[in-house]
């Protein structure tokens, strides 16, 4: 577990590396153009009246996949921004943009109202992750979800992580991982979260998936999206 001065290296250390590459460059002219749109205040790490920060009383953390910073486009109002350096944080479900003030790095939270969508861009496989914020018919609220599958069957799934409060060793409790998958059934999504309810969803070709599943060694898991779509895509294959 990263203590908030090696967390703070570890970002100083992770912008001048992405500083060297060109596509990991944050222009002035991005940076001027976002403070024009007031999508962040320019006061340090406030962001319309909120700090963030990282907190390491509990094991493990709260980001998005892993602890990596992503290259990230985001897009404002019908407005993109590109080559920003980007972390998602999954337990108050923030988007952060990492950026150099007064030679010190500052983590500045994005305004949810101004962020239509967003593609986080792992900078070691280049996987894309792309997300939209928005209002699923059935769900409560609009939310960060990831697009995972956009046929018939689409399907999307919210990121999250809670808190568990036990004590372990020296740490007050620790991060969990619980992603809810969204699956479109007729005019409304449907929330699952494991294998068994994923399967009630396709009851209606719950064998022919079972095998296909089998077969493909394919699981059902909020990191393994790419067997999620796969599953789908067979799925709608199947229904007339």
């Amino acid at each position: 577990m990263f203590t908030p001065k090696v967390f703070t290296s570890f970002l100083v250390l992770c912008f001048l590396l992405c500083s060297a590459w060109a596509n990991f460059a944050l222009s002035q002219n991005t940076f001027s153009e976002l403070e024009a749109s007031e999508v962040y205040s320019s006061e340090l790490d406030i962001v319309n009246g909120k700090r963030w920060y990282f907190d390491n009383n509990y094991k493990g953390h709260p980001f998005f996949y892993d602890d990596e910073l992503f290259e990230g486009n985001v897009t404002f109002n019908g407005v993109n921004f590109s080559h920003l350096t980007l972390t998602y944080e999954l337990l108050s479900n923030e988007l952060i943009l990492i950026k150099e003030v007064n030679n010190q790095i500052r983590e500045l939270i994005l305004n949810e109202n101004f962020v239509e969508s967003f593609v986080l861009i792992h900078p070691v496989t280049a996987m894309q992750y792309s997300f939209e914020r928005k209002k699923l018919s059935g769900v409560e609220g609009k939310k960060y979800y990831q697009v995972v599958y956009p046929g018939e069957t689409t399907c999307y799934i919210y990121h999250k992580k809670v808190i568990n409060n036990r004590v372990t060793g020296n740490y007050m409790g620790e991060y969990l991982y619980e992603p809810v998958i969204y699956i479109k059934k007729g005019d409304e999504f449907k929330g699952c979260t494991n294998k068994r309810t994923f399967l009630r969803l396709l009851e209606d070709q719950k064998k022919q998936i079972r095998k296909y599943m089998r077969r493909n060694n394919l699981s059902f898991h909020g990191e393994k999206t790419g067997d999620i779509a796969r599953v789908l895509q067979y799925y709608d294959s199947l229904t007339p």
